[in-house]
């Protein structure tokens, strides 16, 4: 296969060696030292994406999309350079830790290659689907992005020298929408922290208290960006704002600690970490803008009084002394929209009741939100329609997640997927931005499914806010804020039950509802255990909870009560999407393979009866 080449024509000079940032929607630096920088624009009409990635380096640039491992192995790639003033392209595929070979279509096109003072552009473009299974089709969700560069340009398409630098980030291609410049009658609150010394570990999350001013009166945040400091781009991965409600001591407003160290974090910032996810970034992503008639309320009697901002830092090199300023800036106004916006939690309720063995590599957990917890509240609802319009989704479990995805039912038909993300990456989280509202009725159902891998644990794996236990939990945010409606889980309660009875009975399940028997029991699997549970999650009912976490005048014990065991949610008419561009060019190529196989056994047949090979 010879290179694609193509020579840069006047006028074209001038425009790569403008910035790039103004061309582009969006930017992440795919290494702390940003030395690589990757920018890119989707085009959701044509279904593609435009692509930029410069480096420093006057030789050749790798990049990389892979499918979940982060590795070359299964990975789509396209490496370019720039050779005596001419760029050139090349599509290939990863088969391991080697020269990936070429494919046989080269999907990728080039646009243009540029160097100057030692940095190297690329710029370039693709479909999100190529119809060619040597590609990586662009989907929304994680993709893991691959890097490599080296100093030095191939000499042939065969015969390159091994990179001198490697590495992956995670981002969201498809799920960031390019948002306009804020209104200036808006007013806006940071939330930063203050110059904090990034952790010398390679993964570190580090949070911050800030109390909210006396709004005075009701106010819509209606704008969040994020604010990273210049030069640590590289360095600061993502953060999530939790919403704290009740009360919390003034003494820790200047604490700053690790998120995750649950054994020595002072309780009211666990207990606000239970809070609802109002707002998550992720590298590349730019702000988050409400719709024009929707904003997140505050400034109420019911209103949380305080937000905790939780940073995960990324630090590969383990740099010492790096201070950080970064956070969050968003932005309020008193011209109020037509509706407030509101949160609601999806999943399995966060227990000790979700377990899931060790040694285990694909192990699905499931939890519904029933028409039984909708069906009235949703009723309420002022939309002439009645119901809730879905902005936008945080999926979420801990570390040992690896897919995640919320199904939508109605009357027993399967609608397309609330949100998706069959890459998840734990150290990457963010807002999934939905393209268009998604309309949850009343009566619709929900089910949350999580895939999990714990092939490197010993251990029984619970429920929990630790990040060595689980959840499959997926915080929606939605339009119009119905009081009633904050979360929507379930609880596995009855299959456990079922399960200690056979494989424990002296620990006696029903006797406790709150505790969990098998953390004490502490059972040594073997396979026909894990397939014992398996198929008791299966076959056994769950017990819902459509409780409000903070308005709820119903006893938590009354919500889980096992006479309130109820069907899973089921459909009998799975959704069917409609066919790709690559389905359709299928179909007709098949088409026009059997015409042509008809036509050639018609003249063989006239041909054989003429000549009296065949008689009839």
């Amino acid at each position: 296969m010879s290179l694609l080449y193509a020579a840069l024509v006047f006028g074209l000079v001038g425009q790569c060696l403008a910035d790039i940032s103004s061309e582009y929607n969006h930017f992440v630096a795919l290494d702390p030292s940003q030395k690589i920088k990757f920018y890119w624009t989707v085009d959701q009409a044509e279904e593609s994406i435009s692509f930029a990635v410069e480096a420093v380096t006057t030789g050749w640039i790798g990049l990389g999309f892979s499918p979940s491992t982060g590795r070359m192995k299964g990975a789509d790639i396209v490496i370019g350079w720039v050779k005596d003033g001419k760029p050139y392209l090349t599509d290939r595929h990863g088969e391991g830790y080697s020269l990936p070979p070429l494919d046989d279509s080269q999907d990728y096109k080039l646009i243009s290659g540029t160097e100057k003072d030692g940095k190297t552009t690329m710029k370039f473009s693709r479909k999100f689907d190529t119809c060619d299974n040597q590609d990586y089709k662009f989907e929304e969700g994680t993709t893991r992005v691959i890097f490599a560069y080296h100093e030095e340009d191939p000499t042939s398409d065969t015969n390159m020298k091994k990179h001198s630098d490697k590495g992956s980030r995670s981002i969201l291609l498809l799920n960031f929408v390019k948002t306009s410049k804020p209104n200036p009658s808006w007013k806006k609150l940071e939330l930063l922290m203050r110059n904090m010394t990034i952790p010398k570990l390679h993964t570190s999350y580090m949070c911050r208290p800030f109390r909210l001013p006396d709004f005075g009166g009701k106010k819509h945040i209606v704008r969040f960006e994020p604010v990273v400091q210049p030069g640590n781009e590289g360095f600061v991965h993502h953060f999530v704002i939790n919403e704290c409600k009740g009360k919390f001591p003034d003494q820790l407003l200047n604490y700053t600690g690790n998120c995750i160290d649950y054994a020595n974090m002072p309780a009211e910032i666990l207990n606000c970490k239970r809070g609802d996810i109002i707002y998550g970034w992720g590298v590349g992503a730019g702000p988050f803008v409400y719709p024009e008639h929707v904003g997140y309320p505050v400034g109420m009697n019911d209103s949380g009084s305080v937000l905790i901002v939780e940073i995960h830092y990324d630090n590969p090199k383990n740099v010492e002394g790096r201070l950080d300023s970064s956070g969050v800036r968003l932005y309020y106004t008193s011209d109020l929209r037509a509706y407030d916006a509101g949160t609601l939690s999806v999943g399995l309720g966060v227990s000790s009741w979700m377990v899931i063995p060790p040694n285990q590599d694909h192990w699905i957990t499931t939890g519904y939100c029933r028409k039984e917890c909708t069906q009235k509240t949703l009723e309420s609802s002022p939309l002439p329609e009645k119901g809730i319009k879905i902005i936008s989704s945080f999926l979420h479990t801990h570390l040992a997640g690896r897919a995640i995805w919320t199904q939508h039912v109605r009357d027993g038909v399967q609608l397309p997927d609330i949100a998706r993300d069959n890459n998840y990456d734990f150290n990457f989280q963010e807002i999934q931005v939905h393209a268009k509202e998604i309309h949850f009725r009343p009566g619709d159902e929900m089910i949350q499914q999580c895939k999990y891998n714990t092939k490197d644990r010993t251990k029984t794996t619970f429920g929990g806010l630790s990040t060595s236990e689980e959840m499959c939990i997926n915080f929606i945010t939605y339009y119009p804020r119905l009081r009633l409606l904050n979360s929507c889980s379930s609880s596995n309660r009855p299959a456990v039950y079922k399960f200690v009875e056979k494989h424990f009975p002296s620990y006696k399940a029903h006797s406790n509802r709150w505790y969990n028997p098998l953390v004490a029991a502490k059972p040594r699997w073997t396979d026909e255990m894990a397939n014992d549970l398996r198929n008791f999650l299966d076959k056994e009912n769950t017990i819902s909870d459509c409780s409000d976490k903070a308005n709820s005048t119903v006893k938590f014990a009354e919500h889980m009560d096992p006479k309130n065991l109820g069907n899973k949610v089921t459909f009998n008419k799975p959704y069917q999407p409609p066919p790709s561009a690559c389905d359709v060019n299928s179909s007709s190529t098949a088409l026009r393979v059997s015409i042509i196989h008809l036509s050639l056994i018609s003249i063989w047949t006239i041909w054989a009866l003429g000549a009296g090979v065949l008689s009839l």
